[in-house]
């Protein structure tokens, strides 16, 4: 368990690469697809609602990967720090 720190960072990382990946087929499809002879990112609710994700998703994805990165950056830690740091078990 004391090596379980560079784990959360990896997840962390993966779940905001992967949510930014999501984000920008979605907004990809919305620049190709036409609805009624207009593009669907035309259209203010299909804008509206790519901009809600983006920022609700990738905000919250970014804040719990510098979360573990601050707690290791500040310096070498043990496990008893680290998870009066995080939480325990």
């Amino acid at each position: 368990m004391s090596n379980f720190l560079h784990e959360r960072i990896v997840l962390c990382i993966q779940a905001n690469r992967m949510s930014r990946i999501c984000i920008e087929d979605a907004y990809e499809y919305a620049v190709d697809r036409t609805t009624f002879g207009v593009c669907l990112i035309d259209q203010p609710i299909i804008r509206a609602k790519v901009c809600q994700t983006l920022s609700s998703s990738c905000c919250a994805n970014t804040s719990f990967t510098r979360s573990p990165t601050w707690v290791a950056s500040l310096k070498r830690i043990t496990y008893s720090s680290a998870s009066l740091s995080l939480g325990p078990r």
